[in-house]
């Protein structure tokens, strides 16, 4: 819009009211969605996901106004995210997403008929599951770095459980003598959801005396800093700088420490820096300057995961394959999918029958029951 200075007599511009108008509106409309599903209990990375899409499509739809917004203007919106490579079910995803936010507008009756309705995506073939043998399963935990890697390990495999659901989990969730641990899924429903033996030592082992705060705790960088270093050529011997309550003031200070990890002729360098490395973050850990309650994020769960992996050499893992793994196992051992869909925390069965589909040892198992299976005429 071109304003005139009527003193200078210089055109200047300024932005179009009406625009700004409709931008403001636009953005009350998405403030108030997501202040909605708040309320709901939508979740924080469905959030996230929902916040980039409309960003991206109000921004494509350069002001237009939210009534005036058409059918095309969505069919536009994928077929730019189909150009920039996304795959079917992230153009599904968005589809929803749109859906969701004009279905508040009619609420709101913001609008009459949603746009986002009348739009189809193409039907798109969902990936099977990777699940990881039984056999790498147990490699992958025993080759975690610490106590609480592999407790953590143990219990994503144990509970079937998301990583943000894991990450959620607090001390006193867990009923022991029950042996299970109530789980905030998505759209912050609650289950309770079984621990085996292995998973409750694991975690004991982990824990310790400790009784509140999350379960599983960040433990970042160690305040020891520690290195190894040789002694008289014959040992491995860890160095580390420590913080201990030194006088009667009560104040924390740094001191140097040392431990023998064990002979050069036994052990490699490495071998030594891991045992060091376990030592700070476990029976060393009561030297350290006092913890917070800090919560794993979801990346340290994916790094932890990857870590371990590389170490038991079974190749690239990601968390939620043992999420896969507990539920095929399960299947392969004889469980129902109702149950595994209750354990899972599914909303329907069909999302759990996928691992029907990949339990094929008790397709072979059932199959094995024909009569005609071993005959030999």
């Amino acid at each position: 819009m071109k304003l005139l200075d009527e003193k200078s007599g210089r055109i200047d511009y300024a932005p179009d009211r009406a625009i700004v108008s409709r931008q403001a509106d636009v953005q009350q409309l998405v403030a108030d969605y997501f202040e909605d599903n708040e309320i709901r209990g939508l979740s924080k990375a469905t959030m996230e996901r929902y916040r980039s899409v409309y960003r991206d499509f109000f921004h494509l739809t350069s002001g237009i106004p939210v009534v005036s917004v058409r059918p095309r203007d969505v069919r536009e919106y994928l077929a730019w995210q189909h150009d920039r490579g996304a795959s079917s079910q992230t153009l599904r995803r968005s589809l929803c997403a749109l859906r969701s936010l004009f279905r508040f507008a009619e609420m709101l009756e913001l609008v009459s008929v949603s746009p986002a309705r009348a739009v189809q995506t193409r039907r798109f073939s969902r990936k099977l599951p990777k699940p990881i043998s039984e056999d790498n399963v147990n490699k992958l935990i025993a080759s975690g770095a610490t106590l609480r890697d592999q407790a953590l390990l143990e219990t994503l495999y144990a509970t079937g459980c998301r990583a943000f659901e894991v990450t959620g989990m607090r001390v006193d969730d867990v009923a022991w003598g029950e042996r299970q641990i109530r789980v905030l899924g998505k759209g912050q429903k609650e289950r309770l959801v079984p621990l085996n033996a292995i998973a409750i030592q694991r975690l004991k082992a982990y824990l310790k005396k400790r009784k509140t705060g999350f379960l599983f705790q960040r433990e970042g960088k160690p305040d020891q800093r520690g290195f190894v270093t040789t002694n008289n050529k014959t040992h491995w011997q860890g160095r580390w700088l420590e913080y201990l309550p030194i006088g009667n003031d009560g104040r924390l200070r740094f001191r140097r420490a040392y431990i023998t990890l064990g002979k050069i002729e036994e052990m490699s360098r490495d071998e030594a820096e891991q045992k060091l490395r376990t030592l700070l973050v476990g029976e060393l850990r009561s030297r350290r300057r006092p913890e917070q309650d800090e919560q794993l994020t979801g990346r340290a769960v994916y790094d932890i995961v990857q870590k371990a992996a590389a170490r038991a050499g079974i190749g690239r893992v990601h968390p939620h394959q043992l999420r896969h793994s507990f539920a095929t196992h399960l299947l392969d051992h004889g469980a129902g999918l109702l149950e595994i869909r209750d354990m899972l925390g599914h909303a329907s069965i069909v999302t759990t029958q996928i691992y029907a589909h990949v339990s094929q040892a008790k397709i072979r198992q059932t199959i094995a029951l024909h009569p005609h299976w071993d005959s030999k005429s």
